[in-house]
C-alpha cells in the first residue's frame, strides 16, 4: 500500500543537478517510484544539454535538501526522499552534448505505471543537464513512496 506520493522543485540550476535519495532509515526503509520529471530552460540565451536521469557511479553528499511536498496528505510530510541541488561532494555526471538547440526547451516525461524508475534505500537517481552563457533550469520530480 503507497505511503505517500510527493514533489519537489527547484528553480534557477546552471548547471541542472537534481538528485533524488532516500533517507537513511533502517528501521521503515521505503521504495521510491519516480513516476514524473519536468525540466524547462528559463532563457533563450546560452547553451544547453537535452535534460537525461542517470544512476551516478558515486552519489552525491547533499549539503542541504529542498522542500518536499505531499500531494495526497495534509499536515505533516512524512516523506523519506532526500531531493536536492546543493552537494559538498557532488555526484558523478553523465556525459551530455551542448549547444544552442531551440531554446527556452520544456521536457514533461511521465512514466506509466509499471514502468517508474525505482530508486531503493541507499540508491539515487540523478536528473542532469548542462547549462552556459545565461541559461537556467526549473526542474521538478514527483514520486510515490511504497
Amino acid at each position: 500500500m503507497a505511503s505517500g506520493i510527493y514533489t519537489a522543485q527547484t528553480s534557477g540550476q546552471a548547471p541542472l543537478i537534481f538528485q533524488l535519495a532516500t533517507k537513511t532509515l533502517p528501521s521503515d526503509p521505503k521504495t521510491l517510484l519516480l513516476f514524473e520529471i519536468n525540466a524547462s530552460g528559463e532563457n533563450i540565451s546560452g547553451s544547453a544539454s537535452f535534460p537525461v536521469i542517470s544512476r551516478p557511479a558515486v552519489s552525491g553528499v547533499a549539503s542541504s535538501t529542498l522542500p518536499v511536498v505531499s500531494l495526497n496528505h495534509s499536515g505533516a510530510i512524512l516523506s523519506q526522499a532526500a531531493p536536492a541541488v546543493a552537494f559538498s561532494s557532488p555526484p558523478t555526471l553523465p556525459p551530455v552534448s551542448s549547444g544552442p538547440f531551440y531554446l527556452p526547451i520544456i521536457f514533461d516525461i511521465r512514466l506509466p505505471e509499471g514502468s517508474e524508475c525505482i530508486v531503493q534505500t541507499s540508491n539515487v537517481l540523478l536528473l542532469y543537464a548542462a547549462a552556459s552563457g545565461g541559461h537556467t533550469w526549473t526542474a521538478g520530480m514527483t514520486w510515490e513512496e511504497l
